[in-house]
């Protein structure tokens, strides 16, 4: 994944590792299932939100965390940059992907929804508020 995103210049992306279907609700941005009502995203808000801002995810805002996740320079910046985020978050794998850096929590995808895992994720995107995307209302 890494080498597509320095062949493409990516600027910022997930690696979502969930549980089920899970996981093909944060790429596809669909969220129902087969049988039309059933919300699969784990966290329907963030789902919400991110589909409210998505011409601007990437660039004014980024996305929510998960077990990979690539940020441009701009967010890690903003974020306080690339210490601060591995003093909060203490991922397991830290890389510069063309000028954007990826993060990894855990060293191997078999440990991606583990409790270590999800610790860390709820670390960096408490970190990330400032990118994220807004709260909606009500």
């Amino acid at each position: 994944m890494l080498e597509v995103a320095r062949a493409l210049g990516a600027q910022s992306g997930v690696v979502p590792v969930m549980p089920d279907l899970s996981a093909s609700t944060e790429t596809s941005g669909i969220m129902v299932s087969l049988e039309g009502v059933s919300p699969q995203h784990p966290d329907p808000s963030q789902f919400y939100r991110m589909r409210k801002v998505d011409r601007d995810l990437g660039t004014k805002y980024a996305r929510f965390p998960r077990w990979g996740t690539l940020y441009s320079a701009a967010h890690v910046e903003a974020l306080g940059g690339v210490k601060r985020i591995e003093q909060a978050v203490r991922p397991a794998r830290v890389e510069t992907v063309g000028t954007a850096t990826y993060f990894q929590l855990t060293e191997s995808v078999a440990m991606a929804t583990s409790d270590e895992a999800l610790a860390k994720q709820a670390a960096f995107t408490k970190l990330a508020v400032p990118i994220l995307p807004p709260e909606l209302p009500g």
